[in-house]
């Protein structure tokens, strides 16, 4: 298997983790925090950390390949 391809999985795993996981700290510094804004505050980290997994990944292939510059070209 491809070792880049399974850091770049690894990534769209670990983001959203651990920005669910600091999103639902930084919640929880409020005295008065339900358990509602909890849960909404660990789902947008979740998406945070999502969105930021596929940027660091497109990120590494465009690094991974060079010549196609990122730009689609017709043919």
């Amino acid at each position: 298997m491809n070792l880049r391809l399974v850091f770049t999985n690894l990534r769209l795993v670990i983001w959203p983790l651990c920005m669910a996981y600091v999103a639902f700290l930084l919640a929880t510094t409020k005295s008065a925090t339900s358990l509602n804004m909890l849960i909404i505050a660990a789902f947008l980290g979740a998406l945070i950390g999502f969105a930021l997994g596929i940027m660091f990944a497109n990120r590494a292939q465009r690094k991974a390949h060079p010549q196609s510059g990122g730009v689609i070209r017709r043919q």
